[in-house]
């Protein structure tokens, strides 16, 4: 009897996997630093500067059959031009620094779908898992002439975790929706900068990003 009981929830599990939903999607992302902040000491008139970052990511999401408002959504995406910088004004000059740097970027996220009509709206919140790349570049813009240059002989380093929250409306269009959302990236950690040669590193900058999306998505 107990063997009878136990296949029959294994089919049963096994049928409610095939028959839950699975969302795959893409889509390009535009955003702006929201609190990030330059490590190390600044000075005490010193104003965040304002920078945009762009990118793009793909991602899975896998409705669980017993709730099917509940998914769970993992994202492969890239981010250019995360930064921070400050801005001063001396002897009527106004200068502007910003570092910045290219991130490959993995959140898992919790979502939850809530219908309006034909509309879906789905929150999310989860963990984001950040691996900084390449070479960072800092800018300096002084009264408007601005200078940008890759930093020569350092790298990006570290494994970086952080949480992100936000929400996401789908549009019906053609054989999937149309989507766009609003999120927010806050990393735990700062960046480090670390020398090509050698195994010291440096606090460079906390990440800190408001992002705006736009996409599409395929139900299965």
């Amino acid at each position: 009897m107990k063997k009878i009981i136990a296949m029959a929830v294994v089919a049963a599990v096994a049928v409610s996997m095939v028959c839950a939903q699975i969302t795959v999607g893409a889509k390009g992302t535009f955003g702006m630093n929201l609190g990030s902040k330059l490590d190390g000491e600044l000075p005490d008139d010193a104003k965040n500067a304002f920078m945009v970052n762009g990118g793009g990511s793909i991602y899975g999401r896998y409705n669980l059959p017993f709730l099917p408002a509940l998914g769970v959504q993992l994202e492969f995406g890239l981010t250019a031009n995360n930064g921070a910088g400050v801005k001063v004004e001396m002897l009527g000059v106004e200068m502007t620094e910003t570092y910045s740097y290219l991130s490959l970027d993995f959140p898992l996220l919790v979502t939850y779908d809530i219908p309006v009509g034909s509309i879906m709206i789905t929150p999310m919140v989860g963990v984001n898992f950040s691996v900084p790349v390449g070479s960072p570049k800092v800018t300096i813009n002084v009264d408007g002439e601005k200078d940008s240059a890759k930093v020569d002989g350092v790298k990006v380093a570290g494994f970086i975790p952080g949480i992100v929250a936000g929400v996401e409306v789908g549009i019906p269009a053609g054989p999937g929706s149309v989507t766009a959302g609003l999120s927010y990236v806050n990393d735990f950690t700062p960046v480090k900068m670390k020398a090509e040669e050698g195994d010291a590193k440096v606090d460079l900058l906390t990440r800190r990003n408001f992002n705006i999306s736009l996409g599409y998505a395929l139900k299965f």
